[in-house]
């Protein structure tokens, strides 16, 4: 009597197995049930995952060498735009994301996708802002873009996540007081043995620190439309009201038997590479 009520347990056992076979074959057989279809989403949704490169728990995290974006305000042709740079080991894909959401994605095709690239530097278009409503124009620019941090994604030739973050301002430096060249001069008259392009300080208080200056002195040439340029970065020397740099007289030499124009820009950076420009043109005297 004992011994046969032990065998009820597995009789049992095997009726539920065979039960639960025949279930599952008529389901197969059959119109699927609510359970396999779950199933069947389960795998669809990690099938796109894969697609989509999402992190497994062996791909690597690795940072950009890079990642930055800031305004750039030129105060002589009155225009606005904004700047992103990243850099990184060869990637297929980027985007980079503020506090609305996306602004701006990159994917490599074709052999590119498969040797991947470095470094990207890109600028908005820039809109002819209005003199006589500057302030809110630029406001209503800078607007377009909140203040905060931006996220850098990407994903390697090699399949590993790539983060970065950069901040974004709306502290725009005050524009350099061209001396030389001076923009309000009919003529501005250079000699290429000593040329000296001097601008002064005009930030005035609770305007953003400059921290440096970039001076570009720029060669256009008529026939080709071809650029030459001279360009120094200096740091800015809170104790001077006036900076200036001598531009090389190789530089000149180098396009003596060439026409076209110069033209020289001021570049004011704040701590958060914000910019503002100032320029004018300039010629060279002309030899006896």
């Amino acid at each position: 009597m004992t011994r046969q009520m032990r065998r009820w347990p597995v009789f049992l056992t095997a009726l539920v197995v065979l039960a639960l076979v025949a279930a599952a074959a008529g389901l197969w057989a059959g119109s699927k049930g609510d359970g396999f279809r779950e199933i069947d989403r389960w795998w669809d949704d990690q099938r796109l995952e894969d697609r989509r490169g999402v992190q497994n728990d062996d791909e690597e995290v690795i940072e950009f060498d890079e990642a930055e974006i800031f305004f750039e305000l030129n105060a002589t042709d009155l225009d606005l735009g904004i700047h992103i740079f990243f850099d990184a080991e060869g990637w297929k894909e980027v985007e980079v994301k503020g506090p609305d959401g996306a602004i701006f994605e990159v994917e490599n095709n074709g052999n590119l996708k498969k040797i991947g690239s470095t470094e990207v530097f890109t600028e908005s278009a820039e809109p002819q802002l209005d003199e006589e409503n500057l302030e809110q124009e630029i406001a209503d620019f800078l607007a377009m873009f909140p203040e905060g941090e931006y996220e850098f994604e990407g994903e390697t030739v090699e399949g590993d996540d790539l983060e970065g973050t950069a901040e974004l301002t709306h502290a725009l430096p005050a524009a350099p007081g061209l001396i030389f060249p001076d923009p309000e001069a009919e003529e501005n008259v250079a000699d290429p043995e000593n040329t000296v392009i001097e601008w002064e300080e005009t930030s005035e208080e609770g305007d953003p620190e400059i921290l440096r200056y970039q001076v570009v002195v720029e060669f256009e040439e008529e026939e080709t439309e071809a650029v030459f340029e001279f360009i120094i970065d200096v740091v800015a020397d809170p104790e001077a009201w006036t900076q200036s740099v001598t531009v090389p007289v190789e530089f000149f030499e180098s396009l003596e038997d060439l026409d076209g124009e110069y033209k020289a820009e001021v570049v004011a950076i704040e701590a958060g590479k914000n910019a503002t420009i100032s320029e004018a043109e300039f010629e060279l005297e002309e030899e006896e």
